[in-house]
């Protein structure tokens, strides 16, 4: 079974028909075709800046990489489609985030539906505090598939402190995923316009080891005594 069929199913099929309104008299199949076309976006999915706001306002930042225009109005619609087409629209779509204050503040103004998060990008890392924050907020995507972290990561963050930043997310992963598919979660991806084929190698390498070392820090923190409460993530 595919994402979307399996997200589909369970924003659909798992709520009963609470209107009378026409579009709710389709069936389940051809509800979720029509959610999938209005709401999933063919390329990756990039947040713009975000100043404040609310829910709403998040989803007006939400846009497509090759402009494609996503109708996330229909959210607003009526409580019974809002509550279908959410999971939709968080799940089968890959969001790139500016991992600063705006990936913090996304992902607090989306609340609850951050459960519904399969697959992120955290780009042009700069500032340690809101990435931390961001990634406590993450914690709550019970279904992240995929966490990317771009080259800047690197000179950011120590391996051992983006390991303390990433455990609150992993401790919350190997609860609801198990341990071996949490572990698989989190990538580390060199950059993307590197012309030269050897300086490309040469970030592949870099990657591979900084990945290496918060992998380590990271299992290393796992293993020491349960000193912190489950309060503490």
């Amino acid at each position: 079974m595919t994402d979307s069929m399996r997200i589909a199913q369970q924003s659909v099929t798992s709520q009963p028909p609470t209107n009378s309104t026409p579009i709710f008299k389709l069936s389940p199949e051809l509800l979720n075709r029509i959610y999938d076309y209005l709401l999933a976006s063919p390329s990756r999915i990039f947040v713009a800046k975000i100043v404040r706001g609310n829910h709403r306002a998040a989803l007006k930042q939400i846009r497509s990489e090759d402009s494609v225009d996503l109708s996330v109005s229909i959210l607003g619609t009526c409580r019974q489609i809002h509550d279908q087409a959410t999971p939709m629209l968080y799940g089968l779509n890959s969001f790139v985030l500016e991992a600063g204050w705006d990936s913090q503040t996304f992902l607090h103004q989306i609340g609850p539906s951050v459960e519904f998060v399969r697959h992120v990008k955290l780009h042009n890392i700069e500032v340690q505090v809101p990435v931390a924050a961001g990634l406590k907020l993450l914690s709550q995507a019970k279904a992240l598939q995929t966490l990317q972290f771009g080259r800047s990561v690197r000179s950011s963050f120590k391996a051992k402190d983006l390991a303390e930043a990433l455990e609150p997310l992993m401790v919350a992963l190997k609860k609801h995923q198990g341990e071996e598919s949490a572990w698989d979660v989190v990538e580390f991806v060199p950059a993307e316009q590197v012309e030269d084929e050897f300086e490309y190698m040469m970030e592949q390498v870099e990657m591979e080891e900084y990945a290496s070392a918060v992998n380590a820090a990271l299992a290393q923190r796992m293993l020491e005594p349960a000193v912190r409460t489950s309060e503490d993530y």
